[in-house]
């Protein structure tokens, strides 16, 4: 029997596609061959994207005056950092419509964390995420995302693809035209999994849902409040098995 398939965003490189520097690619076995049955992937690869070629001179993240900037790593002219925030403002739409991401480690452009970060002499100064990544975690601030190195670890994959799922119902369930019945009805859903993570976080949602009322614009900031926490909350591991009910 065929399923509806998650939409879920992938560096296109983790897909296969030879759009590294390099000209190489970094497939995941993982990704390809087993979360394929589930997940619809949309490939993004901000670099090619903005029109550098493949092979290309490589870049990274530089601070320079107190601002990041991406720049090449030889011709240090080369500066990508506008239009690669451009092409993160014109993806925004598709972004929209995905429930997951997974990111390439260590990219100037996809990692999610320890992106080293230069001077302008070439000294490392600090780490953090690349542009492209950045953004999307700006802007989805409750978008599941991960880095392919952490599907090889069972707690952390699992925890990934669960976020998944319950982002999935929640944006295709509540978020297109929340009402009160909608929120109290997925917090209940929900509520053994929150509970599972931090008692607190799942006592504080459920006051919130409980005081949400009608329906229009004072709701649909409060379900958006909603599940940006429940979301975090979800990001730290269960401390007992408990499964979001669909």
């Amino acid at each position: 029997m065929s399923i509806d398939r998650i939409p879920v965003g992938v560096s296109s490189c983790l897909l296969g596609n030879p759009v590294r520097y390099d000209g190489d690619h970094k497939r995941n076995s993982y990704i390809v061959d087993t979360l394929t049955a589930y997940f619809d992937f949309h490939p993004f690869c901000p670099e090619v994207g903005i029109g550098l070629g493949v092979p290309r001179p490589p870049i990274r993240l530089v601070m320079m005056d107190n601002e990041l900037r991406v720049v090449g790593v030889k011709n240090k002219k080369q500066d990508v950092t506008d239009a690669l925030k451009a092409y993160s403002l014109a993806r925004e739409s598709e972004v929209a419509q995905l429930s997951g991401f997974i990111f390439k480690k260590g990219s100037p452009s996809c990692g999610t964390e320890g992106v080293a970060i230069f001077d302008t002499s070439g000294a490392v100064v600090a780490s953090g995420a690349g542009l492209f990544a950045a953004a999307i975690m700006a802007r989805f601030p409750a978008l599941p995302v991960v880095e392919e190195r952490h599907l090889q670890e069972t707690l952390l994959r699992e925890n990934f693809v669960e976020r998944v799922i319950i982002y999935h119902q929640w944006r295709t369930g509540v978020a297109a035209a929340p009402t009160a019945q909608a929120l109290a009805a997925f917090h209940a859903r929900l509520e053994s999994s929150l509970t599972s993570r931090d008692g607190d976080c799942a006592r504080r949602l459920g006051e919130l849902v409980a005081n949400a009322s009608g329906e229009g614009g004072d709701l649909a900031r409060l379900a958006d409040d909603y599940i940006a926490a429940a979301m975090a909350c979800l990001r730290q591991p269960a401390s007992q098995p408990a499964h979001f009910t669909a």
